[in-house]
């Protein structure tokens, strides 16, 4: 395999290039061995490109590719309204007849022109109902122009969000905007229950004081009214029962259970319950104390529809949460989809090489690995030789020293012998 130019019969250098062809066979067949095993159980990754994938082929993808998928998306801000229906459903106290003209209409007509109790259910009730008629509409209000801000805020996402970690985060968004909204709302309750406190200022109804005038002396000065041995002078949350009274006698013709009068119609109101009017019982005797000469046509409370609240839950209990006895969320992954539109997805798979390929490195390789070999290996081959025979050249003159050496230590015997005779 490696033939001198011209052809040579000197055995020395023949003897070289058997040694030097069949070095170079096994050095070849060792690297070729070497590479074949190494290509075969090599790891590779690889990346792989879909284009314009439709939701049902990405959907596959991601079960199959998950922890190596991206989708770039084309829209990276998209609007909340575009993907996401937030509804909402009010107690129903808020849809019923007690927050209506109708039922204020009948209360009036039960305190008409007469004269009662200033502490009659009859009276103070007007408010209370009008107050709580009013909590309904504010609430829906809030409400109302909050999603407006909420739907016009957008999602904002450099790459297409996996369905389930897209659903978790707009769950927590509208999570906090329904605690945003509630706290912005009960912030509003309290300012104005907080100026109306701090300033002092007296209730329509006297609920809270009353003038007490000195004509003589022409003074003037406010006393606050006292409920169960609770002065309005010293705090806000005095407080109770309301009742029907027999006109103006401290008769007592029916106590409202739940219902209570307080200093503030706003503070009586929100420690009050709704329970009278969800008991039908309850409810005939309260129309039957109030006495009004025509027949009212409405309905009470229904117990039995599913609630967050109590039926002896306080208004102030719904108050805390905006009135709403449900949100209702709708989360659509699709047209988030739609609206990202991503135009490609990418992942990557780790596998083994393929037997063209194998086969196409080792040709590849053969070629510039033969012709290295046959550089490298005459080369090699004749360094070593030439050190080997140049080694045992001077092992030859050592041992040629030591036998002459020898041979006069000899000498001087065999003369020291004669001489000796």
């Amino acid at each position: 395999m490696f033939p001198s130019v011209p052809p040579t019969t000197d055995q020395h250098q023949f003897r070289n290039q058997k040694i030097s062809t069949r070095l170079f066979i096994v050095i070849l067949l060792l690297s070729l061995t070497i590479l074949l095993l190494y290509n075969s159980l090599v790891s590779i990754t690889k990346e792989i490109i879909v284009n314009t994938p439709m939701i049902d082929e990405y959907s596959q993808l991601y079960v199959e590719h998950a922890r190596t998928l991206t989708c770039p998306c084309t829209k990276i801000s998209v609007d909340h309204h575009i993907f996401i229906d937030l509804t909402y459903t009010f107690h129903q106290v808020c849809h019923s007849a007690f927050v209506t003209s109708h039922w204020l209409d009948y209360l009036n007509a039960a305190w008409g022109s007469r004269r009662l109790n200033e502490n009659d259910f009859r009276i103070i009730s007007i408010s209370h109902f009008q107050f709580l008629s009013a909590l309904c509409e504010l609430a829906n209000r809030t409400i109302s122009d909050s999603l407006i801000e909420f739907y016009s805020t957008q999602y904002v996402a450099m790459t297409l969000t996996p369905r389930h970690l897209f659903e978790v985060q707009m769950d927590s968004s509208i999570d906090q905007y329904i605690l945003s909204t509630t706290n912005s709302f009960l912030l509003s309750m309290r300012i104005v229950r907080e100026i109306a406190y701090g300033n002092s200022f007296l209730s329509t109804r006297f609920t809270n004081g009353y003038f007490l005038v000195k004509d003589y002396n022409d003074w003037v000065r406010t006393v606050g009214k006292e409920y169960e041995n609770c002065s309005c002078d010293s705090g806000y949350d005095c407080r109770t029962a309301l009742s029907i009274y027999n006109r103006l006698v401290t008769g007592i013709l029916f106590t409202v259970p739940g219902i209570y009068q307080g200093c503030y119609i706003v503070e009586s109101l929100l420690d009050s319950t709704l329970e009278c009017f969800y008991n039908q019982s309850c409810f005939d005797q309260l129309i039957i104390a109030l006495n009004v000469s025509w027949t009212l046509n409405v309905s009470i409370l229904n117990v039995s529809l599913p609630s967050r609240f109590l039926v002896k839950s306080t208004v102030k209990a719904m108050v805390d949460g905006l009135m709403v006895e449900k949100w209702n969320r709708s989360l659509v992954f699709e047209k988030y989809y739609d609206a990202c539109q991503p135009t490609e997805c990418r992942y990557t798979i780790t596998s083994r090489n393929d037997v063209l390929y194998i086969v196409t490195t080792l040709l590849g390789l053969v070629g510039g690995l033969v012709s290295g070999l046959k550089i490298i290996i005459p080369w090699l081959v004749e360094i070593v030789i030439r050190k080997k025979a140049n080694r045992t050249t001077e092992i030859g003159k050592v041992m040629d020293v030591r036998k002459s050496l020898l041979n006069q230590r000899t000498e001087i015997a065999s003369d020291r012998e004669i001489h000796s005779d």
